[in-house]
C-alpha cells in the first residue's frame, strides 16, 4: 500500500526552493569568507598606522633609528592577493596568513619602539625637570621682594576658555578624519566641519550659539555616519554577489544611498538566479542525455551583447551524428541533429544524411523529453521545424581538438561525462546534489 503521492506542481516547487537555498548558501559561504578577508586587510592599514602613532611620541634625536627599525617590522605586512575569487576557502586561507603577520608585527612593534620611547621620556621628564628648576632660579635672581603681590582678575572667561578648549579638540577630531578617515564622503565632511569650527572659534559668539552650531555639525556628522554604516552592512552582500557574477564591483561611495545599493543587489540576483536555473537545466540535461547513450562532446558558455548566457552543449550519438543543445536564461532549450565531420562544408551526401538522422532524431525526441521530466524538467514544445535538408548542420571535429576514442572493434567510445555546470558559480565547492 503506498502513501499519498504529491503533484507535479509541489515537487516542482520544493525543487525551486531546494534550488533557492543552495543559491542563499553560496552567497553566505562566499559574503563572509569576503567578510574576514577584508577585515584582516584593515588590519594591516590599522597596524601601519598604530606604528605612526607610536613614531610620532618619540624624540628625533631617536626617531632615525625607530624609522627603520619600523620599516623593517612593516615590510613584511601586505595585502594577499586572491587566486580565485570564487573560493570562499582561499579567502579565508589569505586573511590567516594575514592575522598572523599582523599579530607577529604589534609584537615586534612593541617591543622594538618600547625601547625609544622609554628613552624620549626619560629625557622629556629631564628636560621638564630642568626647565623648572631654571625658571624658579630665574624668579629668585630678578625678584627684589621674597614675595610679590599677585594680581587676580575676577572677571575672567574660565568657562568661556573651557568650551573653546573643548571645541578645539573636536577640531583636531576633524583634521585626523580629513587625513586618516575611510571612507570618501566622511573625509569630504571632515574638511567642511574643520573649516566651519575654525570660524566658530575665530567669530565672537555668545556660549549657546557656540554650542548649537557645534552641536548642529556633530549630528550631521552622526546621521552621515549611520548612512555610510547601512550602506558598508549591504556592501558585503554586494560584493558577494557580483563576485559570483563576474561582475566588476562598484565602490561604496557610488551609491547615493542604501536604496541604491538594495536594487543593484536585488538586479544582481535575480540575474544569478536565472543563471543558476539555466546551468541546473543544462546539468539536468545532460544526465538525460548520458543516460540515453549519447556522450558528451563539448560544453561551453556564451555570453551575449546584453550580457546574458547561454549554454551550448554538443552531444555525440556515433561518429557522424551530434546533438547541439542551447539553454538560455529564459530556461529555452534549443536542439538540432548535426553532422559531424572533419571540415564544415556541406556535401549533398551530409544533406541526405542528416534529413535521415532528423527523422530518426525527432521519433526519439520524446524519449528526451519523457527523462527530463523525471528530473523536473518539463519541456513544452513552442516551435517545431519538420525535417529538411536545409536544416542541414555541421561541426568539425578537428576544430574543437577532439580526438575520438575506439575500441577494439574500431567504433568510437562515447564520454559518458556528467557536467556539474553549477560548480562554476559555487565556489569550487561540493559538487550539487542532483534533485
Amino acid at each position: 500500500m503506498s502513501g499519498p503521492k504529491l503533484s507535479a506542481a509541489e515537487i516542482e516547487r520544493r525543487k525551486q526552493e531546494q534550488l533557492e537555498r543552495e543559491r542563499q548558501e553560496a552567497l553566505r559561504r562566499l559574503r563572509e569568507a569576503q567578510k574576514v578577508y577584508r577585515q584582516a586587510c584593515d588590519k594591516i592599514e590599522e597596524t601601519k598606522r598604530y606604528a605612526l602613532s607610536l613614531l610620532a611620541q618619540i624624540d628625533d634625536l631617536y626617531k632615525g633609528d625607530a624609522e627603520k627599525v619600523t620599516d623593517a617590522i612593516l615590510t613584511v605586512l601586505n595585502v594577499r592577493p586572491i587566486s580565485d575569487d570564487k573560493n570562499a576557502q582561499v579567502y579565508l586561507a589569505a586573511a590567516g596568513a594575514m592575522e598572523k603577520e599582523v599579530q607577529k608585527a604589534i609584537a615586534d612593534l612593541d617591543k622594538s619602539l618600547n625601547v625609544f620611547l622609554s628613552r624620549s621620556k626619560t629625557d622629556q621628564k629631564l628636560t621638564k625637570s630642568n626647565s623648572i628648576h631654571q625658571s624658579f632660579q630665574a624668579y629668585i635672581s630678578l625678584s627684589s621682594d621674597p614675595i610679590d603681590i599677585s594680581a587676580i582678575d575676577f572677571k575672567s572667561n574660565f568657562d568661556r576658555n573651557q568650551l573653546l578648549d573643548r571645541i578645539k579638540q573636536i577640531l583636531i577630531h576633524y583634521k585626523w578624519v580629513m587625513i586618516h578617515g575611510k571612507i570618501v564622503s566622511i573625509r569630504q565632511y571632515a574638511a567642511k566641519a574643520e573649516r566651519r569650527i575654525q570660524a566658530i572659534i575665530n567669530n565672537d559668539l555668545k556660549e549657546s550659539d557656540i554650542i548649537n552650531q557645534v552641536q548642529s555639525i556633530i549630528n550631521e556628522e552622526s546621521d552621515l555616519i549611520r548612512r555610510e554604516k547601512e550602506i558598508t552592512a549591504l556592501y558585503d552582500d554586494y560584493i558577494a554577489i557580483a563576485t559570483l557574477m563576474n561582475t566588476a564591483p562598484k565602490a561604496p561611495s557610488d551609491f547615493p544611498n542604501a536604496q541604491a545599493i538594495k536594487k543593484d543587489i536585488s538586479d544582481l540576483n535575480c540575474k544569478f538566479r536565472k543563471k543558476d536555473e539555466m546551468d541546473y537545466i543544462a546539468d539536468q540535461i545532460n544526465d538525460a542525455m548520458i543516460s540515453l547513450g549519447y556522450g558528451l562532446v563539448t560544453s561551453r558558455v556564451l555570453t551575449r551583447k546584453d550580457q546574458s548566457e547561454m549554454d551550448c552543449s554538443l552531444y555525440q550519438a556515433d561518429d557522424q551524428t551530434g546533438i547541439a543543445v542551447y539553454t538560455d536564461q529564459t530556461g529555452s532549450v534549443m536542439m538540432r541533429m548535426t553532422v559531424l565531420g572533419d571540415d564544415t562544408d556541406i556535401t549533398e551526401d551530409d544533406r541526405d544524411f542528416s534529413l535521415q538522422r532528423q527523422i530518426d532524431f525527432c521519433a526519439g525526441h520524446a524519449d528526451i523529453v519523457d527523462a527530463l521530466a523525471e528530473r523536473g524538467v518539463y519541456l513544452k514544445q513552442k516551435s517545431y521545424l519538420d525535417p529538411d535538408k536545409k536544416h542541414t548542420y555541421k561541426v568539425n571535429m578537428n576544430s574543437i581538438g577532439l580526438i575520438a576514442q575506439k575500441d577494439a572493434n574500431g567504433r568510437t567510445i562515447l564520454k559518458k561525462v556528467k557536467v556539474d555546470r553549477r560548480k562554476r558559480r559555487r565556489a569550487k565547492e561540493n559538487k550539487v546534489r542532483a534533485m
